[in-house]
């Protein structure tokens, strides 16, 4: 069973849209104070790397990534890169119009999905460089669909609005199951308030007792 706690980072609930979390690596903004790193360390039993990606503190939103790497936007600084491969990162450069792939983009080490936004060149890059199949899917009526969905290769969380057919869509390709419900006091964008891997799970600190009993029994599901 997975631990689950709540937590702020620079007193914003939003945690996940300044982190990148997986099973191997973590990332995290530069902002981070102790007791946030002392958190990672105890539930997700990570050593985060402390940097911005392309200069900015919310690196959530700026970069996806699996178990086989990390994907991050043109914009990135060269001594970004290097730290992050100094750090073991696998990390490979999209060279696509597109800045925020955090947002337009979810995975795990088994499947992901993408914005309609992003190119055919796009998806094939991204899959190439996760080593997954990706298709392009809204999610209630999102095109940001790395927003509205968050899974670990044990389970996952999406927005509640989802249809039946598109939440079957998303299960297919990631290979876990996906629950629907919010965090944070009622967002449907799940994402931006929850940061996990196989290990355990953070959750923003609005998030409320309701969402954390949905949150816990969605990512210690199995399909």
């Amino acid at each position: 069973m997975s631990e689950i706690y709540k937590i702020k980072i620079r007193d914003s609930p939003n945690i996940g849209a300044y982190c990148v979390v997986v099973d191997r690596f973590c990332i995290v903004p530069p902002i981070s104070n102790k007791r946030f790193i002392k958190y990672i360390h105890k539930v997700l039993h990570l050593q985060p790397v402390v940097t911005t990606i392309a200069g900015t503190m919310a690196v959530g939103l700026m970069a996806v990534g699996n178990g086989n790497g990390l994907v991050v936007p043109k914009l990135i600084h060269e001594w970004e890169i290097q730290k992050l491969r100094d750090e073991g990162i696998e990390i490979n450069v999209l060279d696509s119009r597109f800045t925020a792939l955090g947002n337009l983009v979810a995975v795990n080490d088994r499947g992901g999905i993408a914005s309609p936004y992003l190119s055919r060149k796009d998806l094939k890059k991204l899959s190439e460089y996760l080593g997954i199949e990706i298709e392009a899917l809204r999610i209630a009526g999102y095109h940001t669909v790395g927003t509205v969905l968050y899974a670990t290769n044990k389970g996952g969380i999406i927005h509640p609005s989802v249809t039946e057919e598109e939440r079957s869509k998303a299960m297919e390709l990631m290979k876990v199951r996906l629950e629907g419900c919010t965090i944070n006091g009622g967002s449907g964008l799940v994402k931006i308030g929850i940061i996990a891997n196989e290990e355990g799970i953070l959750v923003g600190s609005d998030t409320t007792g309701p969402e954390l009993m949905l949150i816990k029994e969605a990512f210690d599901s199995q399909i």
